[in-house]
């Protein structure tokens, strides 16, 4: 019986000293992990050792020619002088009744320019602020980036 009693007694020493599995499996991960990111590094180290070392890259290739033209001269070859575009014309929109940003915004989106004069008119009239006349008219063939005066009304000051 004393026998049993000494084996037991050395079978609870040895697994008393031993970890347990819980514990050693995070630190064998972090082996692992740490072993895989040294692969890594070495290869990438090798690749870059191979392959950045080589100066033949760096080098012009032999079969490629380079063409340099023998003309130096930027004058046309052509002795006749090119013919002036032709105008573009629009018909000019009626503008007349609108607010002034508007009838600008229309005038510009076709590609005439607004020259905006301003016209008094009595106090709290309704045409304030909007376009009362427009030189050339309506529906007048000018060319593009030509001028249209509006007239835009402007209110007097408020009797006292």
């Amino acid at each position: 019986m004393a026998d049993l009693e000494q084996q037991l007694q050395r079978y609870a020493d040895e697994v008393e000293g031993l970890v347990a599995p819980s514990r050693v499996r995070p630190a064998l991960r972090r082996g692992w992990y740490a072993a895989a990111a040294a692969v890594l590094v070495v290869v990438g180290v090798v690749v870059g050792l191979q392959w950045g070392d080589d100066e033949s890259d760096l080098r012009p290739l032999d079969n490629v020619t380079t063409t340099v033209p023998t003309t130096t001269s930027l004058a046309p070859t052509t002795s006749e002088p090119e013919p002036e575009p032709e105008p573009v014309f629009v018909a000019v929109p009626s503008v007349v009744g609108l607010f002034y940003d508007t009838a600008e915004f229309t005038l510009r989106n076709v590609g005439l320019v607004p020259v905006p004069e301003f016209r008094t008119v009595p106090f709290g009239d309704p045409q304030v602020g909007l376009v009362i006349d427009q030189t050339p008219g309506s529906f007048s063939e000018v060319e593009v980036g030509s001028e249209v005066v509006i007239v835009v009304g402007e209110s007097e000051p408020p009797p006292e």
